[in-house]
């Protein structure tokens, strides 16, 4: 799930007609980047809820197509067969654990199955990796508390039988040749030695956990003008792991990371590896950096 980069709707004047066409010509500049499969993705959508295809505005194309249309809608798409099953069991945890939050989740509706297009409705907020500056500046701590309530809520959801292990830490050897090719030999020295620390740590952890997968900045939605969490999107990796590994995906700063441990383990009644999680922590960041100097997104 992608969270919404731009605010369409507040383009131009204050007048809705001259909004929605505003919103009309970007929409049709952004099918232009799009690639054909992507374009057919947007037809297919445009079919499915019997709409102009030119009131789509597309977003982006990873493992699935992702669109937005004037009313904040999100659509999305599997780019491929092998994500159709991991796209079904997306939303069928997420109606799991939805009771057990207290912040909304994404609540699609699945239209077809080859392949199957969910839409839903954008959650308002900002993701915290553009907020975390500011609520420092104005000391908003309450998200803190927030996010470690609705990580526990996820993590003592039980575990579906369709659910699939979650924890992956490989050795990243194609992101490493990336990092050598690129002469940034000492980014993949550090790549290497955090990925061998992750997978010691893995060995013995509890991995009975249901766990979201990717908690990092842009899947953590924040209300700006409280300061506490919004919204949770993005459940595509989750599955079953070590709850050390799914905090560690949040990448928090100091001393946000510390205050969050903190709250998790006072909600929780259970006490963090805290080695454990500092590998975690460490080949997040190492993955982080790497992706982000090979110019692959936040990885």
């Amino acid at each position: 799930m992608s969270s919404i980069a731009f605010d369409p709707v507040s383009a131009g004047p204050d007048n809705g007609v001259l909004r929605h066409i505003a919103f009309v010509s970007r929409a049709a500049w952004s099918m232009l980047k799009a690639s054909p499969k992507a374009r057919q993705a947007g037809r297919a959508i445009a079919s499915a809820f019997k709409m102009p295809s030119g009131r789509l505005y597309f977003l982006r194309e990873k493992t699935c197509f992702v669109f937005v249309d004037a009313t904040m809608h999100i659509y999305r798409v599997p780019a491929t067969r092998r994500m159709i099953a991991q796209f079904e069991s997306e939303y069928r945890i997420m109606d799991l654990v939805r009771p057990h939050l207290r912040v909304p989740i994404p609540q699609a509706e699945l239209i077809g199955s080859d392949p199957p297009i969910a839409r839903y409705r954008a959650i308002p907020g900002q993701p915290l990796s553009r907020m975390i500056d500011t609520l420092r500046s104005r000391r908003q701590t309450g998200w803190i508390d927030d996010l470690a309530r609705a990580i526990l809520a996820v993590h003592d959801t039980p575990v579906p039988d369709y659910a699939r292990p979650t924890t992956f830490v490989g050795d990243r050897m194609r992101l490493r040749r990336l990092l050598v090719g690129k002469g940034a030999t000492g980014m993949a020295a550090e790549l290497e030695t955090s990925s061998r620390l992750a997978r010691a740590a893995l060995e013995g952890a509890d991995t009975t956990a249901l766990c979201h997968g990717d908690l990092k900045g842009g899947n953590v939605l924040v209300d700006p003008a409280t300061g506490r969490l919004a919204g949770l999107i993005d459940f595509g990796n989750a599955g079953f792991g070590a709850r050390e590994s799914d905090i560690a995906h949040t990448r928090l700063p100091e001393p946000e990371h510390e205050a969050l441990v903190r709250c998790y383990e006072a909600r929780s009644g259970r006490r963090l590896d805290r080695d454990r999680l500092a590998a975690f922590v460490r080949f997040e960041q190492a993955c982080h950096s790497a992706t982000r100097f090979c110019g692959r997104g936040d990885g």
